[in-house]
């Protein structure tokens, strides 16, 4: 187990799902999640038998039956107990924030929270932008593109083939490239050749899989020589709503829902929606 600081800031406006900044503190690193989606949407019960919440969770540990502490900065007391119900992949912008586990909480101090995890450290990174450092570590070399469609693209050569890996805000495109295929470079930036080769577009939205996991053994795959061609497509392009409409469903229920998590009126939900 390791104790760590956790830094939890609210996002400023106009960014993108659960861009919520953490950072962990320990000898050994500093990591700043910020201006990347959560990924992670963990369903809660605020009360025995209450409405499903949802908020953005950074953890891939968490599971159903977990007594958890939510962080929610626009209440004057800003946390809560709550139960998890489940966690999906969705590309949500959440109002709220699953800290850790109460057992894991070791004290606070304004903005910083002392947390000692509970068993052992993930192999698998747990955000984007953990991801993104794996590849750094890994020696893929990073390189940006003239689009604003992504954020980075990480670029490894293995014999002759080339393997890349997309950054999006809403997923993680991979593709695998002959080496006669010539990516012209200016700098830092290079030209996505996106209809060359084999060119797999994943979505966050409904992956059904940890495409965060996914992405990393589609890497080591290509590492080793055993990956012909990239993964199929995981999600959905389309980003749903799973929560109530505010003309539907009981309306005791939702006004008791605004009761637990705000001061009784109009309170938002996630991803531009309203409860």
């Amino acid at each position: 187990m390791r104790l760590f600081r956790a830094l939890l800031v609210a996002p400023q406006s106009g960014c993108n799902a659960g861009c919520w900044e953490v950072k962990q503190h320990s000898k050994q690193r500093q990591t700043t999640v910020g201006a990347w989606m959560t990924y992670r949407v963990a369903f809660v019960r605020f009360s025995d038998g209450g409405e499903e919440y949802p908020v953005n969770c950074h953890r891939s540990d968490m599971k159903s039956g977990d007594r958890v502490i939510v962080f929610l900065p626009n209440l004057e007391k800003n946390t809560k107990l709550a139960d998890v119900v489940r966690v999906e992949f969705l590309d949500w912008n959440c109002a709220n924030t699953l800290v850790c586990r109460q057992s894991e909480y070791r004290g606070r101090e304004g903005e910083v929270w002392y947390i000692e995890r509970d068993g052992p450290e993930p192999k698998v990174p747990e955000t984007p932008l953990s991801l993104a450092q794996w590849f750094d570590k890994r020696g893929w070399r990073a390189y940006r593109t003239r689009s604003s469609v992504w954020k980075v693209v990480f670029i490894k050569e293995i014999g002759s083939q080339k393997g890349l890996v997309f950054f999006r805000s809403r997923g993680i495109d991979v593709q695998i490239l002959n080496g006669d295929v010539n990516l012209s470079a200016d700098g830092d930036y290079i030209s996505a050749a996106t209809r060359e080769g084999m060119f797999v577009r994943n979505h966050y939205f409904n992956s059904g899989v940890d495409l965060l996991e996914y992405t990393m053994n589609f890497a080591l795959a290509f590492e080793e020589g055993l990956a012909s061609h990239p993964p199929v497509s995981r999600g959905e392009s389309r980003r749903g709503t799973r929560v109530k409409d505010t003309n539907e469903g009981n309306d005791d229920d939702l006004a008791a829902l605004r009761r637990v998590i705000g001061d009784g009126g109009p309170v938002y939900l996630c991803d531009g929606v309203w409860i």
